[in-house]
């Protein structure tokens, strides 16, 4: 009788936990992070699910003669 008692408590923490990360990802989605690089001549912006959503390359960090 103690380990159904076990194993239920074991399946309701799981169900708690996977609501839990459920509302954390839900959360990420909404998020943006940006970040930058070469002294902000680069700047990323990323959703909690790492798509980049926009990205700026400053033009004096590339040669205009290689733009291709």
């Amino acid at each position: 009788m103690e380990n159904l008692n076990q194993l239920q408590q074991l399946m309701q923490l799981g169900q708690q936990m996977q609501s839990r990360l459920s509302e954390i990802q839900e959360r990420l989605e909404k998020e943006t992070f940006s970040a930058s690089a070469g002294g902000g001549l680069v700047e990323v912006t990323a959703d909690g699910k790492g798509a980049v959503r926009s990205l700026r390359i400053d033009p004096a960090a590339v040669d205009p003669e290689d733009l291709e």
